[in-house]
């Protein structure tokens, strides 16, 4: 292999290598076309050899109008380093209906064929939305809750009531007149008075007691065993 074949196969080997780090495909040419081509004093169609600086990227564009559903192309040709145009392999415009449509595209004759796919807008929800159905529940629960609420109240008052009733209870009256309280024992007896105590034992003590005037004997029982005895009795 001679010198000069070594050097081409070299050059070929670093164009390839900077085109696949740089991630692009270079655009020598596009297709030229101009529909005032007379006034501009140019040709209406043809190919277009693309110049510019080296550090500039270099495209293909297409510009169109559409009256009343058809097309009419305005120009074609070459574009000088536009970040839009970057790493764009078809030309496609996608901004929605505007008065001249334009697009542009990387690589040789990319401009041969244009399309045109809008973007989508995504609408924002208004701040006024529109009402909703108020859920099944809601709706139960404002039709039920003052029903259950005087329920509350008269089941507590109920429970107030017993309470109170229970804790006191009626007085019962009698139906029949108990009539006259029993006599007093000490009624009708007459005046008595103790003289001295003569005697003191387990169940009382025995005193002389003047009786009018008599001298008698009485004989006292404590309280306990006046008790007792009731209870025998």
């Amino acid at each position: 292999m001679g010198a000069a074949t070594k050097l081409v196969f070299a050059v070929f080997l670093i164009s390839c290598s900077s085109g696949a780090i740089l991630g692009r495909s270079e655009t020598q040419e596009c297709i030229f076309y101009n529909a005032n081509w007379e006034n501009d004093k140019t040709n209406r169609s043809g190919i277009e050899l693309c110049y510019g600086d080296k550090d500039k990227r270099r495209h293909c564009f297409a510009t169109w109008k559409n009256i009343s559903g058809s097309i009419e192309i305005v120009k074609k040709g070459c574009w000088l380093d536009d970040i839009n145009c970057y790493d764009r392999t078809d030309c496609i415009e996608k901004k929605d209906s505007p008065e001249v449509f334009f697009c542009c595209c990387e690589g040789n004759m990319c401009n041969e064929h244009f399309f045109y796919f809008p973007e989508m807008e995504v609408t924002q929800p208004t701040s006024n939305p529109m009402p909703t159905k108020p859920p099944l529940f809601s709706t139960l629960l404002y039709s039920l809750g003052p029903i259950m609420g005087i329920a509350v109240i008269v089941l507590f008052s109920f429970w107030m009531y017993r309470h109170h009733k229970l804790a006191y209870p009626p007085v019962l009256v009698p139906t029949q007149d108990p009539g006259p309280p029993p006599p007093s024992p000490l009624m009708g007896l007459k005046p008595l008075q103790l003289l001295e105590i003569r005697a003191r034992g387990r169940f009382g003590c025995v005193w002389k007691a003047q009786l009018l005037n008599e001298y008698v004997a009485v004989k006292i029982f404590p309280v306990q065993v006046y008790k007792q005895s009731n209870m025998v009795l």
